[in-house]
């Protein structure tokens, strides 16, 4: 698996795309979502998933493209059914 971020114009969003053929831009992807900067922080918004692509499964690959740009931490809400919790994970923590 492979992950990657598409940074945009302002380099405060993006799109980030993982998948089990991933490798670079163009490649075959089973998550989606949009990342959006403040600081050291990213949160992922709207993530859209094929079968069983998950971001913790891809930690060593987000760990690579994130902490060189100085980010800390990823935030996301994770929704189910009605219920409905926010998870924040640091990028050099044990989760990640």
């Amino acid at each position: 698996m492979g992950a990657h971020i598409e940074w945009l114009e302002d380099v405060e969003t993006g799109v980030l795309r993982i998948g089990r053929e991933f490798r670079k831009h163009g490649d075959p992807y089973e998550l989606a979502c949009t990342v959006i900067r403040k600081g050291d922080v990213i949160t992922l918004v709207g993530a859209s998933c094929i079968g069983n692509a998950q971001l913790i499964a891809e930690r060593e690959s987000m760990r690579a493209i994130l902490a060189p740009l100085g980010i800390r931490k990823i935030r996301w809400r994770r929704i189910k059914g009605d219920k409905c919790r926010d998870v924040e994970i640091e990028v050099a923590g044990p989760n990640l």
